[in-house]
């Protein structure tokens, strides 16, 4: 880490020409330079609550709407099984994919030390794991992070030119691969083939080997074929989370929605009539409990800025850089 630090500081002519990052520096809706990083930091607080649907709020008000919709779920499923949590060994499992130095989340808690001692950790945090599954109550801590800017390109002074990174707890990550990995096997069986990244052993580079041999085998055989590129701006962030699996439909979350969305309220009708169908989950034979868990998991989310001064919830989005991100994104 000592020499990650004084990296930028060394000499030679290779380094010389590469220039100096900027001092930063955010403008403010006016167009006028923030003055402080005070100012600074609520202007990236604000973008990423347009961003996630975000409302500020405190820490006992985010407490009592997680455990309200915790308790409603935990009622609805009085009769458990054991085979229904995850084993020792997969948490394990999950552990041991924590990949060396990356950066620690809101706990402070090291990736390294997830990678060296997993055997450890999993034994550590199984019970809050089996609470987790046997009561859908989800650590607080596991459902955000801090979220800080990642520059993205053009001028450092517009804040559409940054994307948001969530530094989340590492062990939270672990308990959530968990679950995703129970999450993965219905997935399989019902989404598309072409949805490859997302299985077990898939990459985006299958896909474009798919769209190459299409695209030969249409010349060869003399087709008129062509190929549409989309590249949806923010698209995990307009994911509408309640039609993956059902959530609270209470009205301060509709309206909040249909405000994000920039919706009318003519298009209210549509956006009740797609809730009130069966949740993804549902159409895909995905367990009620592991529907419930996939919801507690949704709900109650939050962030905060680095000087975490004020927390955020948010409602909409799939949380880039979570686990489940792909898999509700899907």
């Amino acid at each position: 880490e000592v020499f990650k630090a004084l990296r930028p500081l060394r000499i030679g002519g290779r380094f010389r020409k590469m220039k100096q990052p900027p001092l930063p520096q955010l403008q403010t809706a006016d167009g006028e330079m923030a003055e402080d990083p005070g100012t600074a930091d609520s202007i990236w607080l604000r973008h990423c609550a347009n961003l996630e649907a975000g409302v500020q709020t405190t820490t006992n008000r985010l407490l009592q709407r997680i455990r309200k919709g915790s308790f409603g779920r935990a009622a609805r499923f009085q009769q458990r099984e054991l085979v229904q949590a995850p084993t020792l060994l997969e948490l394990e499992r999950s552990f041991r994919r924590i990949k060396r130095a990356k950066a620690p989340g809101h706990d402070g808690l090291k990736s390294d030390l997830c990678n060296l001692a997993p055997v450890q950790m999993s034994q550590l945090f199984f019970p809050i794991l089996a609470k987790m599954v046997f009561q859908m109550e989800e650590p607080l801590q596991s459902k955000g992070g801090v979220m800080i800017a990642a520059f993205k390109g053009g001028r450092h002074d517009h804040i559409d030119n940054f994307r948001g990174l969530l530094l989340s707890s590492h062990a939270g990550k672990a308990v959530r691969r968990t679950i995703r990995q129970q999450l993965q096997a219905h997935y399989s069986r019902t989404a598309p083939q072409l949805h490859i990244s997302i299985r077990a052993g898939g990459s985006v580079s299958q896909a474009s080997h798919a769209l190459r041999a299409y695209q030969s085998i249409a010349k060869q055989r003399c087709w008129s074929a062509g190929t549409l590129f989309l590249d949806v701006k923010s698209a995990y962030y307009r994911v509408v989370r309640q039609l993956a699996a059902t959530l609270s439909n209470s009205d301060e979350d509709i309206c909040r929605l249909l405000q994000y969305f920039e919706l009318s309220p003519d298009h209210l009708d549509a956006l009740l009539e797609e809730l009130r169908q069966q949740s993804e989950c549902s159409a895909s034979d995905v367990p009620p409990h592991l529907e419930c868990l996939l919801a507690e998991m949704l709900s109650g989310t939050w962030f905060m800025t680095e000087t975490k001064q004020h927390i955020c919830e948010s409602l909409a989005g799939s949380r880039p850089g979570d686990g489940l991100a792909d898999i509700v994104f899907g």
